[in-house]
């Protein structure tokens, strides 16, 4: 079969491969995302200088399928300690900035394994919306988290985040909300690449201040198709 020239670059870039039943599967090595025909289904592998995910995206539905078996994989080249500094920065200049909505993004720096907060050129701001700019990817700076505020209204994901996370590349989203009650909200979720929406909020909450401040995968990871990090309570970025 002879392809078309653009079948062949996506097919490059972005790849489906079948597990091998009686061998390892090749390792990602470079950025990207490819998908993974297994024999529970199919998988979608993400690989970026933060983050390493596998995961399934659409089950075998009782069919037996000749594929090798794989397993899920979640994990994040950061700290716990690492993202609850850098949200503390933004939820603190969030809450000065209460009733208007604020918005920040938080850079991943690949040499270093660190988080650092920037402060986003914004367009408008008002207390129902913030329009911003995304930032830059440099080689020591990278877009990975993708914050901002509800002001006195709750946390939650609008149909406009939704649209428009799900249209951008895989990162993660954080909102905070009810700001100056005594009970903040929040929201967090990893989200992107057309279709990828996995709920960190139960993780987030043992990270942000005055809560049990302790630092676990094991929450948020037991609410999605059994997927367990392979690095729990990992207390040292990878490199």
């Amino acid at each position: 079969m002879n392809l078309h020239p653009l079948d062949e670059l996506l097919q490059d870039r972005c790849p489906t491969l079948m597990v091998p039943r009686y061998a390892d599967l090749p390792a990602m090595t470079e950025a990207g995302h490819r998908y993974l025909m297994a024999a529970d289904g199919l998988y979608i592998e993400v690989l970026r200088p933060w983050l390493h995910l596998r995961m399934l995206i659409s089950g075998n539905n009782g069919f037996s399928f000749p594929y090798g078996a794989i397993e899920p994989v979640f994990n994040l080249r950061f700290t716990g300690e690492a993202l609850r500094a850098s949200l503390t920065r933004f939820m603190h200049e969030a809450e000065q900035a209460a009733p208007k909505e604020s918005a920040g993004w938080l850079m991943f720096n690949p040499k270093s394994g660190q988080l650092s907060f920037h402060r986003p050129e914004l367009l408008s701001q008002g207390n129902a919306h913030v329009h911003y700019l995304r930032p830059e990817v440099r080689e020591d700076s990278q877009p990975v988290v993708d914050c901002h505020s509800h002001g006195h209204i709750p946390a939650f994901f609008s149909g406009e985040d939704d649209q428009d996370d799900l249209a951008d590349d895989l990162k993660i989203s954080f909102v905070i909300g009810s700001l100056g009650s005594d009970t903040p909200t929040v929201a967090m979720r990893l989200v992107g690449l057309g279709g990828i929406n996995f709920d960190l909020t139960l993780w987030l909450e043992q990270l942000i201040p005055n809560t049990s401040g302790g630092f676990s995968y094991s929450g948020c990871i037991a609410q999605y198709n059994g997927i367990e990090s392979d690095h729990a309570d990992q207390q040292q970025p990878h490199h």
